[in-house]
């Protein structure tokens, strides 16, 4: 995979540009992340990484259902929908870490489809899609430091997400668990190189 072809199936796929930009700063954040750890010799695919990080939101569009789609279908092309909705038919109410998992692996991309998939939120709580290389945990931690298209912390992005994913304060237990495990991850990543997590702007 290369970072040319990464973007052809973002195009490939008609993500809305609001999506394609914190993609784009993901991958920018992500590849940041890697350089440090080039300069202190430490071997790592930054490749693989930026490639993963640009696609990990490739089906993101079967997450935005209801209201919400039609809003965005508002303002779409022919074309654009064409494709969300035969995406939404194939693929039904999947989330959109596990559709990219699946799609990216029938074309070849084992483990940039590993990566894909261990960036869903809740994967640190699935034995079998932890996050366990450095190259996996640096692209769901740089998807965890962007807000749309934005750079934040770990507390403001989670205070960000709690506000629009859990409302009613589900499952309380189970969510502050899958922070402290993220700021667990920030901690490892960061132990090995001069950057701080401050230091990414």
């Amino acid at each position: 995979m290369t970072v040319k072809k990464a973007i052809a199936l973002l195009k490939k796929m008609r993500l809305p540009d609001h999506i394609v930009d914190h993609t784009k700063q993901v991958a920018y954040t992500a590849g940041l992340i890697c350089d440090e750890y080039k300069k202190k010799h430490i071997k790592i695919n930054k490749n693989r990484v930026v490639c993963a990080a640009l696609l990990h939101d490739l089906f993101k569009i079967l997450d935005i259902r209801g209201a919400a789609y039609k809003s965005l279908c508002k303002n779409a092309s022919k074309k654009d929908i064409a494709v969300w909705n035969r995406l939404k038919k194939e693929y039904g109410n999947v989330d959109h870490a596990i559709a990219a998992y699946t799609y990216l692996k029938s074309i070849g991309e084992n483990k940039i489809a590993l990566m894909v998939r261990k960036h869903k939120f809740d994967a640190v709580c699935e034995k079998q899609f932890i996050p366990v290389t450095l190259e996996e945990k640096i692209t769901t931690y740089a998807d965890k430091r962007v807000l749309h298209s934005k750079i934040v912390s770990l507390k403001k992005r989670f205070s960000d997400g709690e506000k629009r994913y859990n409302p009613k304060k589900e499952n309380l237990e189970k969510q502050k668990m899958i922070h402290r495990c993220y700021f667990q991850m920030e901690r490892e990543i960061f132990k090995k190189i001069k950057m701080r997590p401050e230091d990414i702007k």
